[in-house]
């Protein structure tokens, strides 16, 4: 296939060690590191955005949507079946009732949507987005489970006002 390119029409040269995660004045190291891609890339692309399609609801999510909420209502029972029809497409093993803890249930999550942008929300929802992390080492404050509003929709309405801990 053709070659990927960086936004800057450079060829993209990736390589497997990273030196430094944030440089700003070394450009080169934004080829380090091995990349993690959910969808295929398109051939030809010359610095652009993907052309396909993004997926923004799968029918695994509304599956172990609905069996968390079991989960969370003291049944798991009724959540076994939710969430073994989601791992049956991979060979891994059957859950059992005894299995589906809310942290495992996070983690399922965590592993099955990885690179489709749902785990900010499903942070949020298992009172973890707080916790220091990977790359994040202190505490973020509760204030940032909310996004600010922005500065020209507050000005076009009036009667909004900046969510709580972000300035006016």
């Amino acid at each position: 296939g053709n070659p990927l390119l960086m936004t800057d029409g450079t060829q993209l040269n990736y390589t497997p060690h990273i030196t430094s995660l944030f440089d700003a004045s070394n450009p080169a190291k934004s080829n380090e590191g091995v990349r993690s891609v959910k969808y295929e890339y398109a051939d030809g692309l010359q610095g652009e955005c993907m052309d396909n399609d993004y997926v923004v609801y799968r029918y695994a999510d509304i599956l172990m949507m609905k069996g968390e909420a079991l989960v969370r209502q003291g049944h798991p029972e009724l959540a076994v079946p939710l969430f073994n029809e989601v791992r049956s497409r991979t060979g891994l093993p059957d859950y059992t009732a005894s299995d589906l803890t809310l942290d495992e249930i996070y983690d399922e999550r965590g592993r099955e949507f990885a690179w489709e942008g749902l785990r900010r929300q499903d942070m949020i929802r298992f009172g973890k987005w707080c916790e220091p992390r990977d790359l994040k080492p202190n505490e973020s404050p509760e204030y940032t489970k909310l996004y600010p509003i922005p500065t020209n929709i507050r000005k076009t309405n009036v009667n909004l006002k900046q969510n709580s801990g972000y300035p006016d």
